[in-house]
């Protein structure tokens, strides 16, 4: 194979450039204002839904769980969802390696 020097120049001087951004965006107070100006604008309406969720699942555990095993009780509720969404997205191999990527890079960027 062969390697061009000016990739890698040029793919140096790109991260270069987005860590002098990065370092002049954390040394000011621009990201604060920018956290500050999206926590003004939550419609508190839109948080209803997941919280109610967080209750209903809580609810279930407390009175309906038989087992004192909440760990097992938890992955048996998800098993059936796993499996007929495995079955459906095996008919498309390329969009199941694009979900399995996103995945990976959302656990560096929660």
């Amino acid at each position: 194979m062969i390697y061009d020097p000016y990739i890698f120049y040029h793919m140096k001087n790109e991260i270069e450039l987005f860590f002098s951004k990065l370092k002049s965006l954390l040394n000011t107070s621009e990201l604060n204002n920018r956290v500050t100006d999206n926590f003004s604008i939550i419609k508190y309406k839109l948080l209803i839904p997941p919280f109610l969720i967080l209750l209903l699942c809580s609810l279930y555990f407390i009175f309906v769980n038989t087992e004192n095993d909440f760990v097992s009780e938890y992955t048996n509720i998800q098993k059936d969802l796993f499996f007929y969404l495995n079955n459906k997205l095996s008919t498309y191999p390329i969009l199941q390696f694009n979900l399995t990527q996103l995945g990976d890079v959302l656990i560096f960027f929660p």
